[in-house]
């Protein structure tokens, strides 16, 4: 069984908005509603985690059978352990987790984060870094300059077996937000999975502008 998990429980404060970036209004429809789109097909359940006043009204959006809306947590992690924390599987079933506001993730990246799990335990996605990244502990002084043939940018899905999900998150901590990052903390091993580079998170403003341009190129209107 593959279940995927949707984390839509922030606040998206730096969008500038009122409403949450993931009920934006991306060609006429929820930012979010692209996004669950790209896993239907690939999901035998998926589960949603928003934040409590926004509930009902994501119910509303997805009256599918396969659909669960959940109450997410005060952060990321909170909110995809009271997803995975709901469900009641088998240790060989897969659990991809996903960013509710990252709306363009390709059935292909899809299938191969799902094998990559099945064949390792935990997977995830990355591209490869294409600006020189600096280190800095202060914003002051330049500490490091690393190799940028060694550097990766993390996108999402995180994709993972539910016996190493279900091992790991009881370690989880405050101000950790990335499985991939908990997975190595913990001594596991992670499968990397390529990526693209349109497969991009919404968070500041001028990305639902790229959305827009995204969805009319490669989408159409955004239907699938």
């Amino acid at each position: 069984m593959v279940i995927t998990c949707i984390v839509a429980g922030g606040s998206g404060t730096r969008m500038g908005h009122v409403v949450p970036k993931q009920f934006l209004p991306l060609l006429g429809e929820p930012v979010l509603m692209h996004t669950v789109r790209r896993f239907l097909a690939a999901s035998d359940k998926i589960l949603i985690g928003t934040p409590p006043d926004y509930v009902e009204e994501t119910k509303q959006m997805f009256p599918q059978e396969n659909v669960t809306v959940l109450q997410g947590g005060r952060t990321r992690m909170e909110t995809v352990q009271n997803l995975v924390l709901s469900l009641d599987c088998a240790d060989g079933d897969v659990i991809i987790t996903h960013d509710g506001v990252r709306p363009f993730v390709s059935a292909q990246v899809l299938a191969q984060t799902v094998q990559a799990a099945r064949q390792s335990g935990a997977s995830g996605v990355f591209v490869p870094c294409v600006d020189t990244i600096a280190v800095s502990e202060d914003g002051a002084w330049l500490k490091q300059v690393p190799p940028r043939s060694k550097l990766y940018h993390v996108q999402t899905p995180q994709t993972f077996l539910y016996g190493t999900l279900k091992r790991l998150l009881p370690y989880a901590h405050e101000g950790m937000t990335d499985l991939c990052s908990l997975a190595l903390e913990r001594g596991e091993k992670v499968a990397m999975v390529e990526g693209d580079y349109y497969n991009i998170k919404l968070t500041h403003p001028d990305d639902l502008t790229q959305a827009e341009q995204i969805c009319r190129r490669y989408f159409g209107t955004g239907q699938d």
